[in-house]
């Protein structure tokens, strides 16, 4: 099917019973991805301390919400930001892609692993672990 759109036209092709743009991945909500991921750091040296920690949650709507801190301290100084976001979201077995006003549309490579000392289920996106705020059984 084809639309022509403020003077653009869009090629659809349907499949699995949903339309969608040529080329663009299907995407959905995955019902195991719903739920709270954390990432935290901390490091401690010589010249101060650091942390930072890095929040989303899923929701079955396709909503989520993204939160993250950071700070250090050391001799004579001390730094702290933070930020948040909102969109909605969607994920492919290896994909998962955001849609806020303030970052645009975001596509992060997802991997599901478990953690290598206490078997919780982990996200990996685009390489960075974020473990589950949640009793969760391990990804099989």
């Amino acid at each position: 099917m084809t639309w022509l759109i403020n003077g653009k036209a869009l090629t659809f092709d349907k499949t699995g019973g949903a339309a969608r743009p040529l080329g663009a991945r299907a995407g959905g909500i995955l019902p195991e991805l719903i739920g709270k991921w954390c990432r935290m750091a901390t490091r401690n040296n010589s010249a101060g301390v650091s942390g930072s920690s890095a929040c989303f949650t899923l929701q079955a709507d396709g909503s989520y919400q993204h939160a993250a801190e950071s700070g250090s301290t050391g001799p004579g100084y001390g730094t702290a930001s933070a930020n948040s976001d909102a969109g909605t979201w969607t994920a492919t077995s290896d994909t998962i892609t955001s849609v806020s006003a303030q970052t645009g549309t975001r596509t992060f490579s997802l991997e599901k692993r478990n953690h290598p000392k206490t078997g919780d289920p982990m996200l990996l996106l685009d390489g960075e672990p974020f473990t589950t705020a949640y009793q969760k059984a391990p990804w099989r």
